[in-house]
């Protein structure tokens, strides 16, 4: 891998998230994606090097699919992500936006898991110093 051009962090439930961003052929989906993250996490970023780092999502270039074939039939697949690490993947600049909110939410809940949480969905509002939490069957909010 060449030198990492950009790092954005990110502080989710408590959780430091650290995404690297590798230079690329495709200087557009890259710069796209930053942007894409600084605009739609603005309140998770944080902007000092914090202690620990608990999770690094690595950003690349990927030229490669996988074919897998199901019966006689063969099945073009293009990666979503490759797991290196317990804390950490490789994803690539061709994932959207979406793909990166589940990549995310995938994060998280292994996070979670490995530190006795869970994740649930809610509305919250803050009183005074402290929250109320609304929660309800789906669709109901």
């Amino acid at each position: 891998m060449k030198n990492i051009q950009k790092i954005v962090l990110l502080n989710i439930a408590g959780f430091t998230i650290k995404v690297n961003f590798y230079s690329s052929r495709w200087p557009n989906l890259k710069n796209s994606l930053i942007t894409h993250i600084i605009d739609n996490y603005n309140g998770f970023l944080v902007f000092n090097t914090p202690k620990n780092i608990d999770y690094e999502i690595t950003m690349i270039d990927n030229y490669t699919s996988v074919v897998k074939s199901k019966g006689s039939e063969l099945i073009k697949c293009i990666n979503l992500y490759e797991k290196k690490r317990t804390n950490e993947i490789i994803t690539y600049y061709h994932i959207s936006a979406v793909h990166f909110q589940l990549i995310l939410r995938d994060i998280i809940n292994q996070l979670f898991a490995h530190n006795f949480g869970f994740l649930f969905h809610a509305s919250a509002v803050q009183s005074s110093n402290n929250a109320v939490i609304f929660m309800g069957e789906s669709g109901s909010g």
